[in-house]
C-alpha cells in the first residue's frame, strides 16, 4: 500500500509540473506572438505609410527625409526578423561550430565598421582595444563570435544615450588552458539585479530591456547566451543603475 501511494505521489507530482510547464510555454509563446507582431507592425507600418506619401508631390527635402525614415525603418526590420531567424534556428539545433585561424583585429574591425554609424548617431564614444596579449592567430568560429559581439555593442549602443561604449579583447593562457575574453562596457541605463538572471531568456525583458521605451523582440542576448554555450564558454553581468553595464564572455580556445 506504501509503495501504490508513494507511485501515486510521484505520478501526481510529475503530472503537474508538466501541467505548470506547459502552461508557462503557452504564456511565452502568446509573449513572443504579441512582441514579435508588434515590433514587426512598426517598421512596416512607418515604410509602408511614407512610399504611400512619396507617391505625391513633395519638396525634394521632403522626399529626402521620408527616403531616409523607409531605410531606417527597413534597417530595423532586418534586425527583427534576423533575430527571429537566428533563435529559431538554434532552438532547432542544427547550429554547428566552423572553427577557423582567424585575425582578431581584423574580426573587432569588421564588427567596428557596423556598430560605429548607430553610435555616430548618438553622439556616443566608441572604443575598441585588442590587447597586445591576444595572439595574431586564434582558432574560433569567426560568424559566431562577430554575431555575439555584434548583438551585445548594439544592445549596449541601444541603451545608452549619453557616454561611451566599450569593447576591450585580451588573452588568458595558463597551463593548457587558453581563453579569449571579451568585455563590452556602457555607460548606459543600468539593469537592476533581480532581472539580469532572467534577461539571457528569449522575449523576456527587464526594465533596461522594456520594449515600449526601446524596441525590440528580446532576443539578443538569449541568441548571445545560447552562442556562448555552444562554445562552451561563460558570461557574466555587472551593472550598477543609472551608471552603466559590463558584459564579460570568456570562451576557451582549442
Amino acid at each position: 500500500v506504501m509503495g501504490l501511494a508513494l507511485v501515486i505521489w510521484v505520478a501526481t507530482f510529475i503530472m503537474e509540473k508538466a501541467v505548470r510547464e506547459a502552461r508557462e510555454e503557452a504564456y511565452r509563446s502568446r509573449a513572443m506572438l504579441g512582441i514579435a507582431s508588434h515590433e514587426l507592425r512598426t517598421p512596416l507600418g512607418v515604410i509602408i505609410g511614407n512610399a504611400g506619401m512619396m507617391k505625391l508631390p513633395l519638396p525634394a527635402e521632403k522626399s529626402k527625409e521620408m527616403i531616409e525614415t523607409i531605410s531606417r525603418s527597413a534597417i530595423s526590420l532586418n534586425e527583427i526578423v534576423s533575430r527571429l531567424l537566428d533563435q529559431a534556428h538554434i532552438q532547432s539545433g542544427k547550429v554547428q561550430l566552423k572553427p577557423a585561424d582567424v585575425c582578431m583585429a581584423d574580426l573587432v574591425k569588421g564588427v567596428t565598421e557596423e556598430i560605429t554609424p548607430f553610435a555616430n548617431a548618438k553622439s556616443l564614444k566608441l572604443s575598441i582595444s585588442v590587447q597586445s596579449s591576444v595572439p595574431e592567430k586564434v582558432k574560433i568560429d569567426p560568424l559566431r563570435v562577430k554575431q555575439i559581439l555584434i548583438n551585445l555593442l548594439s544592445n549596449a549602443v541601444k541603451y545608452t544615450e549619453v557616454g561611451s561604449v566599450s569593447l576591450t579583447v585580451d588573452f588568458h593562457a595558463a597551463k593548457k588552458k587558453k581563453e579569449l575574453i571579451f568585455a563590452v562596457t556602457d555607460t548606459g541605463v543600468g539593469i537592476p539585479k533581480n532581472k539580469i538572471a532572467s534577461m539571457f531568456k528569449p522575449f523576456v525583458q527587464g526594465e533596461r530591456y522594456d520594449t515600449r521605451t526601446y524596441g525590440g523582440v528580446g532576443l539578443g542576448l538569449s541568441i548571445v547566451k545560447e552562442l556562448v554555450n555552444l562554445m562552451k564558454g561563460t558570461i557574466n553581468v555587472k551593472s550598477v543603475l543609472g551608471t552603466g553595464s559590463t558584459f564579460t564572455i570568456t570562451i576557451p580556445l582549442e
